[in-house]
């Protein structure tokens, strides 16, 4: 069987890297994944700004959706990557949709490292 790829959460030197060197993004409705390929395994932060959520209890509510999705559907991911889930907005967004269009996000991403 193959190597299965880790997943953890990203670094502030990761962090520093994509915004250093030149990065991919991918737009939804409700996040923007900005990323870069790089080993060796999956290195994935979520970030939410006091713009786009005031109260600290709901922007951590956020966060803890935003990595249980990405959790659900990093295996969608086929080769390592490091990147920021930016949340961009958060009228009408539940957890279901969250999970969804990060599933979206992924298959866009993965649709662009095959390109």
């Amino acid at each position: 069987m193959g190597e299965e790829i880790q997943i953890r959460r990203a670094a502030r030197s990761d962090v520093a890297y994509i915004q250093r060197n030149k990065s991919r993004v991918v737009h939804a409705n409700h996040f923007s994944f900005r990323f870069v390929v790089r080993g060796p395994g999956h290195a994935i932060t979520c970030s939410i700004s006091k713009k786009v959520a005031r109260g600290a209890v709901q922007r951590n509510k956020i966060k803890r959706w935003c990595r249980e999705a990405i959790r659900q559907n990093y295996s969608l991911l086929k080769k390592p990557t490091t990147g920021i889930m930016q949340t961009r907005t958060t009228l009408g967004l539940s957890f279901k949709g969250a999970r969804e269009e990060i599933r979206d996000i992924f298959m866009k991403v993965q649709k662009q490292m095959t390109e």
